[in-house]
């Protein structure tokens, strides 16, 4: 295969969407060509790009913390990539307030004496804590993302964003040539959820590419970004 191509990117970003090509520091990311698994790129040639600072979970998930990246690879073919996940938020782990009742002697004196067990129960609730967010990134992601055009941040406002998005797709239609490649993704709208909005590109081989940005609801009307995920639309 040959070497994924470089690309000038601006500096405030280091990730890239540029319809169905996905760049990370100007290189770009081996792409999907369909949805079936022969057409999924390896998750080794991912490594080349994004680095070997990974922790491999679960066998089909590859966790870069720095980059608060998460990568799920197929169930079918655990060598073969699913979707990719930039984190934008990460909540504080549970075990940190957990931990917080265990120092607590006003605390842990009112529940033990109504709850014989309560401090075994206390601990064993922590060490889940702990071993539940291991496959999790707790480092979100520190810099904007370009997507067909506009930036994405840490909040998301659907109207100025398909506004930015069509903005572009004029400048392109003027003649402008972004190195990024024209880009295809269609403008956000609500997803089959309340809380994920999605655009869709049209990809070679009659196929589609999907990005979804999961939204914060509980932090309404901030609308914090929680992730932004990546792959096949099927």
């Amino acid at each position: 295969m040959s070497s994924p191509a470089y690309i000038t990117h601006p500096k405030q970003v280091d990730f890239a969407i540029a319809g169905c090509h996905i760049y990370y520091k100007g290189k770009e990311l081996p792409l999907f060509t369909g949805t079936k698994v022969d057409q999924a790129p390896t998750i080794q040639s991912w490594i080349d790009v994004l680095g070997d600072d990974y922790v491999n979970f679960d066998a089909n998930i590859f966790v870069w913390k720095e980059l608060g990246f998460r990568v799920f690879t197929r169930r079918d073919d655990k060598s073969k990539v699913q979707t990719l996940t930039i984190m934008k938020y990460v909540p504080e782990p549970e075990f940190i307030e957990l931990e917080s009742y265990l120092k607590d002697e006003e605390h842990m004196k009112y529940f033990t004496t109504r709850h014989k067990n309560y401090k075994e129960d206390l601990k064993e609730r922590i060490a889940k804590a702990k071993k539940e967010i291991t496959i999790y990134s707790r480092i979100p992601h520190p810099k904007p993302i370009w997507f067909n055009g506009a930036i994405i941040e840490n909040h998301f406002n659907k109207e100025l964003f398909n506004q930015q998005l069509a903005q572009y797709r004029q400048k392109l239609h003027d003649g402008y040539e972004s190195p990024w490649g024209q880009g295809s993704g269609s403008q956000f709208f609500e997803g089959y959820t309340y809380w994920v909005k999605s655009s869709f590109s049209k990809c070679e081989g009659d196929w589609g590419f999907e990005s979804s940005i999961l939204i914060k609801q509980e932090f309404a009307p901030d609308d914090v970004i929680g992730d932004i995920s990546i792959g096949p639309d099927r």
